[in-house]
């Protein structure tokens, strides 16, 4: 495994007009790393997400992609991203899982764009490894959540990217499939060293497969383990400033 960080952030500060809505961030994330990043509401989460991804223009700081600064960067087929909206398709277009899944190669591709055999086996190989094969033909809108969010993982991982960046990826899934979309991220990040970023609510929940936690509000509170965020000091005098509360859930 490269010992190149994958993510290195310095100093990071993104303005809308006069609002500074995240304020002097620095943090590197190595590869394998499965990253839980929370935060209340309006803590720039999302923000920073799309920052990270050159949606949104830097206002100062830097932000370092694979080694390459982000500016010149153009490896984006590396990052695989998952939007919190499953995905924007129009519900009565007619697109198939497998159709779906072949979206993902876009990326890899130059004009004109055409998918080969190679690519045939790769998207293949992706539904079996997600356990979705049999799904190939079905039209997206006929699958339940947790398969829609399989089959949302598959188009990102069709490509074979290093890092998987994700907003709010259970906001629609039920407990039972929460927690198996989660276990498969932990497999993921642990067996093929794939690095995890997700923005996430469920903060006590996330400490049992992500082994960061990057607690942001506006700046950033905590980057580290989730038992050093429980223990920190400047974690807790900002909750008494806030006069916010945190529901710690009992590990797995």
């Amino acid at each position: 495994m490269s010992t190149t960080p994958v993510l290195s952030v310095n100093q990071l500060t993104v303005r809308y007009e006069n609002i500074e809505a995240l304020s002097n961030i620095s943090f590197v994330v190595e590869p394998g790393d499965f990253i839980g990043v929370a935060g209340p509401n309006g803590a720039g989460k999302t923000t920073l997400i799309k920052t990270l991804l050159g949606l949104i223009p830097i206002s100062s700081g830097s932000i370092i992609l694979f080694g390459e600064p982000q500016a010149t960067f153009t490896a984006w087929h590396n990052i695989g991203y998952l939007p919190q909206t499953l995905f924007s398709l129009n519900p009565l277009f007619p697109a198939t899982v497998a159709e779906i899944v072949f979206l993902g190669l876009l990326t890899t591709k130059s004009a004109p764009r055409f998918f080969s055999k190679t690519d045939r086996v790769k998207v293949a190989n992706t539904l079996d490894q997600l356990d979705i094969a049999d799904l190939k033909d079905k039209q997206i809108t006929q699958l339940s959540g947790g398969q829609q969010q399989r089959v949302m993982l598959a188009r990102a991982l069709v490509a074979n990217p290093k890092l998987l960046i994700f907003d709010e990826p259970s906001t629609a899934l039920d407990p039972a499939s929460r927690t198996k979309f989660f276990k498969l991220l932990k497999t993921l990040s642990q067996q093929q060293g794939i690095t995890i970023i997700m923005i996430t609510h469920d903060t006590g929940y996330i400490g049992n497969y992500a082994n960061k936690l990057l607690y942001l509000d506006r700046t950033l509170i905590h980057y580290g383990s989730m038992a050093d965020f429980c223990a920190f000091n400047k974690t807790s005098a900002h909750f008494e400033k806030t006069d916010q509360h945190i529901i710690w859930h009992q590990h797995e």
